[in-house]
């Protein structure tokens, strides 16, 4: 096993996510498949995606596989759970700006990461992507 990518052991990733237990703050971005808002869980910041019913039956499974997923470069997902209007995905909150404007994809933006955190980008995202599908 790749040592910089680390599954956990199932019943240590595994948390049972309740609505109640969630506050809901400010809309952070929004997409084509849903809006993500910043929120507390329990105390913990956390982005909270919501993805409105009618886009599908979300992947649980998938959930399941990526919530027990360590790595420094992929985001680390905690649960979800699927309420009467949405399936709600929660993972760690990282501060900044959204992807879109980071790499200047949005029109009127320029891209604001620097040559070595493109270079870096470049060899250290792939290979966690390419863990990542060996390991599913």
């Amino acid at each position: 096993m790749d040592p910089e990518i680390m599954f956990k052991k199932e019943d240590l990733a595994t948390v049972d996510i309740q609505e109640e237990d969630l506050t809901t703050k400010e809309l952070i971005g929004k997409g084509q498949f849903g809006s993500v808002y910043r929120g507390l869980w329990k105390g913990l910041q956390v982005a909270i995606k919501q993805i409105p019913r009618g886009y599908g039956d979300p992947d649980i499974s998938e959930v399941n596989i990526c919530r027990r997923l360590r790595h420094p470069n992929i985001i680390m997902l905690f649960g979800c759970f699927i309420s009467e209007t949405d399936t709600n995905i929660i993972t760690n909150y990282i501060k900044g700006v959204n992807l879109g404007v980071a790499l200047g994809l949005i029109r009127g933006t320029t891209s604001q990461l620097t040559r070595s955190t493109m270079v870096f980008s470049c060899f250290s995202l792939p290979k966690a992507c390419l863990t990542c599908m060996k390991k599913r």
